[in-house]
């Protein structure tokens, strides 16, 4: 963890790139949430969730290619940073109301799904970050 923090505070611009994009990614999801006709929350549009999965830690890979952590191992530390700020996002739901009750999602049930997230972020997270990652490197090398 020590390495990613230094790897940001030294590649700058990767770094301010990486935090537009997050934000605006997260602007996306804000503004397109699926609500139900109650009211009550129902999820991010499909085309978002994916870019979440999907094309987040491909970027991140990307951008993080000249940084010393593994671009692989950048992919799954953002992709779980994501779930964590989804977690959030949901905190700030049911402060507001917009969460219905759903007596199937209580205790273990919730930690589980949570944990299923985890993986299913985090194995994506890994393979597409490594493949930005040596997308990123190659593309470093042919401007020499």
């Amino acid at each position: 963890m020590r390495s990613l923090f230094a790897d940001l505070r030294e590649q700058r611009q990767s770094t301010r790139w990486l935090a537009v994009l997050w934000a605006l990614l997260w602007a996306i999801t804000i503004a397109t949430w699926i609500y139900s006709e109650e009211g009550y929350s129902s999820g991010m549009p499909g085309p978002v969730f994916f870019l979440h999965l999907l094309a987040f830690p491909l970027v991140v890979g990307y951008l993080g290619s000249g940084w010393r952590m593994h671009s692989g191992l950048a992919g799954v530390v953002f992709a779980e940073a994501n779930l964590l700020l989804q977690l959030v996002w949901g905190g700030i739901l049911a402060v507001l109301g917009r969460i219905a009750p759903d007596p199937n999602m209580t205790g273990l049930a919730g930690i589980l799904e949570y944990v299923e997230f985890m993986l299913l972020m985090g194995v994506p997270g890994f393979i597409l970050g490594w493949l930005g990652g040596a997308v990123g490197k190659a593309a470093r090398r042919r401007r020499g």
